[in-house]
This record gives C-alpha cells, sequence and structure tokens, in this order.
C-alpha cells in the first residue's frame, strides 16, 4: 500500500491548491471555471499516476524483491496496483466536493464504500482460498466504487464529466512505454536486479512523458500547476 500510495503525494497536493479556486468559482456560479480546474487537475493526476500504475504492474516481483527481499509478494502487487488509478483520481474529485461545500455528500460516499469494504473483508478475507488477497479485494472495490461516487456527485452539481479521450491516449501511452520498458529490462537480465529495475522503470517514465507531450495531454501551463516543480516552468 506505500507503493501504491506514493504519487499520492502529488494529488493530494493538487486537490488542497484546488479547493480555494473552485470555492470562489463556485460562490461566483463561474460553472465554466470550475469545469477548467478540475479537468486540469484531474488531467494531472491521471497522468501522474499513470506510469507507476504500469512500473507496479509489469516489474512487481523485482520491486518486492529489491525492498522486501520477498519477490513472491508480486502478486499482491499487481492485484493493487492497477487500483491506483481510481486512488489518484479520488483526491481532486473529493476536494471539488469540499469546494461545493458538500463535505456531507463526501462524508456519506466515503462511509457507504467503508460499509461494503469492511463487509468484503469479513466475507472474503476468511475464505482460506483468499485469504490476504481476500482484502485487497475488498480495498479495491472499496476505491473503486468511492472514487465512482464522488464522481457521479460532481456530475450532478456541476455537470463535470472527464474526458474519455484522455484515458485512451493515457492507455495507449503507457501500454507502448510498459512494453518498451520490459524489453529493456529483458536485454538487461544478465546485469544486477537494481540496474535492470532502474533503467526499465527511466525508460518508461521518459517515453511516457514524451508520449505526453506529443499527444497534447499537458503542457507547460500544466506543469505550472504541480506543486514544487511548477515555479520552473512559469514565464520569466
Amino acid at each position: 500500500m506505500p507503493l501504491v500510495l506514493l504519487p499520492t503525494a502529488l494529488t493530494y497536493s493538487l486537490a488542497v491548491s484546488l479547493v480555494p479556486s473552485l470555492a470562489e468559482a463556485a460562490a461566483q456560479k463561474q460553472y465554466d471555471v470550475i469545469h477548467k480546474r478540475l479537468h486540469q487537475s484531474m488531467r494531472i493526476s491521471l497522468v501522474a499516476g499513470a506510469p507507476f500504475t504500469i512500473i507496479m504492474f509489469l516489474f512487481a516481483e523485482p520491486i518486492c524483491e529489491l525492498l522486501y527481499a520477498h519477490g513472491e509478494y508480486s502478486s499482491l502487487l499487481q492485484l493493487i496496483a492497477p487500483i491506483g488509478i481510481f486512488i489518484y483520481l479520488q483526491a481532486p474529485l473529493q476536494a471539488t466536493l469540499q469546494a461545493l461545500d458538500k463535505p456531507g455528500v463526501a462524508l456519506r460516499n466515503t462511509f457507504f464504500g467503508a460499509v461494503v469494504k469492511i463487509s468484503l473483508i469479513i466475507w472474503l478475507a476468511s475464505n482460506p482460498a483468499l485469504g490476504i488477497k481476500g482484502a485487497l479485494i475488498a480495498i479495491a472495490v472499496n476505491t473503486v466504487l468511492v472514487t465512482l461516487l464522488h464522481g457521479l456527485s460532481v456530475k450532478k452539481f456541476v455537470g463535470f464529466t472527464m474526458q474519455f479521450f484522455d484515458f485512451i491516449k493515457v492507455g495507449a501511452a503507457i501500454i507502448i512505454a510498459g512494453a518498451f520498458a520490459h524489453y529493456v529490462s529483458s536485454l538487461l537480465y544478465a546485469q544486477p536486479q537494481w540496474l535492470s529495475l532502474l533503467a526499465a522503470c527511466a525508460t518508461t517514465m521518459i517515453l511516457y512523458l514524451y508520449f505526453m507531450f506529443i499527444m497534447k495531454i499537458i503542457d507547460r501551463h500544466d506543469l505550472v500547476r504541480i506543486p514544487y516543480i511548477g515555479k520552473w516552468f512559469q514565464e520569466r
């Protein structure tokens, strides 16, 4: 879970910075501004989280071997890694509900998801055939459910919908970058494991960012909104 939650350092920072601007726009009923800001944050969260997801899924075994000295944990990481996308998108959606003065709706969605998660943990984790995987499945269902509920709530209040074509572009980018990274890793199979993993991760990130700019998913204006490093992309 700490690995999967690593990109939330960025997504939750974006969510915190999103609240004041959305609250001001909501007070002035500037729904076009709300849509613009929310779409930027959702897009950056998706773009930031996607490469971590594919890296954790493809290279779960060497990651678990290097960090935990237990490569057999890789199946658990592969199970939860794809759900990371929903975790990263959940933060800006919840921040939007806060900015729209709908914290009760966010609480209701989260509470409903928690009830479902606990019920599934009791049912699945007690199954000897699943064991700890049952708990991960319950966490995955909870994450997807709460994110979808937040998304439906935001759509209800401001009519916002994520552009589906962005998901297609990002999905194509991570598949191509991941495939090439896997090829690089296979070429370095005789090298130390940490070196092979580092080269594969670097390849994934470089290719992925290249595709993001080529497909115009991100630009300089998006980079400016990223905490800490955004100041380097501001116009002088």
